[in-house]
């Protein structure tokens, strides 16, 4: 992945995006966030395949976020790059092949620190035996950038969450952190599309608490549900 950044004359080429060892950062999605606080825009990438860039194993077992720290320049001069996946300590988990961590990316503030959080989909996550049910992983930004601790993950087995994990619901194929209710704090958004044979659904978790969270489907919104995908894409990302 390269950067360009935009200026009065136009977009300028500051090159590929690299880890300290020189390996390009790359993957599938990609969102923008100052997880630092530092007013610079901070670059997490999703990388959710467990795949080689250029015959070298990336840390991306399971899938993984590349983040790329902002800076004057457009890359910080201090923050390295890192790659963050589920064996990071602090990340609830094992990074795993097929996981998918870095799907579905989002990025807010969830509880008004001042730090951009991350929210991102593991749809290929098993839990307990149940193959691909999926879950959704939360993590906080803070002075020195993204971080393991006080992670969040959320699933259908997860106490006070609606529903139950089955075989490939691959939940959380989608994600947004929105303030939906201006109290300065991001809900969290999860979309499952695969949800009961393909109808798809929604659930809302605030303040990304297990607690009041709730799920709706296409037929709640007054749409036929059957095949609808419901929960495919999600708006509010920023």
């Amino acid at each position: 992945m390269s950067l360009l950044l935009g200026g009065a004359d136009g977009f300028t080429d500051k090159g590929w995006l690299k880890d300290t060892q020189g390996r390009l950062i790359g993957g599938e999605d990609v969102a923008i966030g100052d997880l630092n606080h530092d007013r610079y825009g901070d670059i997490v990438v999703g990388h959710s395949s467990d795949s080689y860039d250029s015959d070298v194993e990336l840390p991306t077992k399971g899938g993984a976020l590349g983040v790329v720290y902002g800076g004057p320049s457009g890359t910080s001069g201090t923050l390295k790059p890192v790659w963050i996946n589920q064996d990071t300590s602090g990340v609830p988990g094992a990074g795993e092949h097929g996981d998918g961590m870095g799907s579905g990316l989002s990025i807010g503030d969830t509880d008004a620190d001042g730090y951009a959080d991350v929210a991102t989909g593991l749809p290929g996550e098993d839990l307990a035996g149940v193959t691909d049910a999926g879950s959704v992983l939360v993590l906080r930004g803070s002075a020195k950038g993204l971080t393991g601790t006080g992670a969040r993950t959320f699933h259908q087995n997860t106490t006070a969450v609606p529903g139950t994990a089955e075989k490939a619901d691959r939940f959380a194929r989608t994600t947004a952190l929105l303030d939906a209710n201006a109290d300065r704090k991001a809900e969290l958004v999860v979309g499952d599309p695969d949800e009961n044979a393909f109808a798809g659904s929604v659930w809302v978790f605030p303040a990304t608490t297990a607690s009041g969270s709730f799920s709706f489907g296409a037929a709640n919104v007054g749409l036929p549900g059957t095949g609808a995908r419901f929960g495919a894409s999600l708006g509010g990302r920023r």
